[in-house]
């Protein structure tokens, strides 16, 4: 039998949809920070670039762009992170690179103003709200002092690859303690009562990592902090959320930086090397094998999930029923719902309520949800939109910003 939704929100074959006003009411939202600074460039990145020509590398992702809904995907995605189309026969392409438009204080892109919905801001770090929106607190830090495109490049020199990543962590940190758990209708309406001990046991729990292949070329540590909406966890549950072999957690890329440090190693062409190749490498120098630490990771996530969800049934308007998913290998066995299956072959006739209620497809209905919950972009415009109100205040000029080859050979502190 499908256990319940409550707290939870999701199981492999349904989840919460439709928040109702009482829900919106009850969760929390936490403002950005506005700085006031105004784009140091006013313009957009085609026209920086062709002012700049010896940055274009610099600004240019390769991805899909998914048909659907226009979002940029990593090429490694076999469908899309936004909106779950099948990106299969979407070819790659270039994309502007938003990371480093936004430490160049670019004004706007070729499809939307560059503002950042902004957390913390230093002259070598920028923490945003991430646009994805997974929970209501999924952070991305940068470093702003260098471009390296992907975290391969911090195996090339490990020192200062560990203090670089160290200091996104800390940077992240420091917004989820004081702009979020610290406020105390946001921590007591986001978990379930002693869901965490203390404010370390908080952090021990976060999503926290990096992607192998990301769709913006500029290394990026994401923060998700629990707990993620419903349609994400059911996503999570059927593994298109921290996909395997593109999800690196922090304790992941953290353990592989200390072994290299440990017996005096590096991967000096790591940023040549596939991933497989990568993985194998940081075993044979006695570091964590990839595949256990990514199935440990998503074990610790889910039961974080389960423990202190706070998905209430009375704050929504309808469930959403998915036929013959299958669950992530990863979680075979791990969670109440799992029962040990591969797959299932039942076929759940959708509740009344997602159409008549709402009168709108369960896409929309995720979108609007997404909206309601969010901290990204608060407080929203007068017509109820999010807006990302400020460019970073340190915004760095041509030529203050390192090349990956630069950093990766030049001293050893970060």
């Amino acid at each position: 039998m499908e256990p319940p939704l409550a707290f939870v929100g999701a199981t492999k074959l349904a989840y919460f949809a439709g928040l109702s006003a009482a829900g919106t009411e009850y969760h929390r939202t936490i403002p950005q920070k506005t700085n006031g600074a105004k784009p140091l460039f006013q313009g957009s990145v085609q026209e920086f670039v062709a002012k700049h020509p010896q940055l274009e590398v610099e600004f240019r992702n390769e991805a899909k762009r998914c048909p659907s809904c226009d979002k940029s995907c990593a090429t490694i995605l076999p469908f899309c992170n936004g909106c779950n189309h099948n990106l299969a026969d979407a070819p790659s392409e270039y994309t502007e690179n938003v990371c480093m438009a936004f430490l160049y204080g670019v004004e706007r892109g070729s499809r939307f103003p560059l503002g950042l919905s902004l957390r913390l801001e230093t002259p070598d770090v920028i923490v945003y709200d991430d646009l994805l929106a997974r929970s209501s607190c999924h952070l991305n830090a940068i470093p702003s002092d260098c471009h390296l495109p992907d975290w391969r490049h911090l195996l090339r020199n490990p020192a200062k690859g560990l203090a670089l990543i160290e200091r996104l962590d800390e940077a992240c940190w420091k917004v989820a303690h004081e702009q979020f758990w610290q406020d105390e209708v946001w921590r007591t309406r986001t978990f379930r009562d002693g869901a965490f001990s203390s404010a370390e046991d908080f952090r021990s729990q976060i999503y926290a990592g990096v992607n192998s292949v990301p769709s913006q070329f500029q290394v990026h540590l994401q923060y998700i902090v629990p707990t993620i909406h419903p349609v994400d966890y059911h996503h999570f549950l059927l593994g298109k959320r921290l996909v395997k072999d593109r999800w690196l957690s922090l304790e992941y890329v953290v353990g592989s930086l200390q072994v290299l440090i440990r017996c005096g190693g590096s991967l000096p062409e790591a940023h040549t090397m596939t991933m497989e190749a990568i993985f194998e490498a940081i075993r044979k120098f006695g570091g964590p094998c990839y595949e256990e630490a990514h199935s440990q990771a998503i074990r610790r996530y889910n039961r974080t999930h389960r423990a202190c969800a706070n998905w209430r049934p009375e704050h929504y308007e309808a469930v959403v029923h998915v036929r013959h998913p299958a669950l992530r290998p990863e979680l075979f066995g791990a969670a109440a719902d799992s029962a040990g299956e591969t797959t299932s072959a039942l076929e759940v006739r959708p509740l009344p309520g997602i159409g008549v209620t709402s009168g709108l497809s369960a896409a929309d209905v995720e979108k609007r949800d997404k909206v309601a919950i969010q901290s990204y972009g608060r407080p929203y415009t007068s017509d109820g939109k999010p807006q990302a109100l400020s460019y970073y205040s340190f915004a760095k000029a041509p030529g203050e910003v390192l090349s990956a080859d630069a950093w990766a050979v030049v001293g050893t502190a970060s």
